[in-house]
């Protein structure tokens, strides 16, 4: 099975994309507008994640999560 993309609901995702691309050298390989504002981050190995916003649900809370359920 290879996994296409693993997405995260984040509050700015703009903003954490410019983080993993300064700090990680992903590469913005797609990003939208409103409301969504994702951008889908590459690895060039063929991982992509996916970060967005859905101004209508709640951002998870993923420091609270159990890593087991992350």
């Amino acid at each position: 099975m290879k996994i296409e993309h693993v997405a995260w609901m984040v509050r700015e995702p703009a903003r954490l994309a410019q983080w993993y691309v300064q700090h990680l050298g992903l590469k913005v390989v797609r990003s939208g507008g409103a409301p969504a504002f994702a951008h889908f981050l590459s690895d060039g190995q063929g991982a992509v994640l996916e970060v967005y916003n859905n101004p209508q649900a709640a951002v998870p809370d993923y420091a609270a999560m159990d890593l087991l359920v992350l």
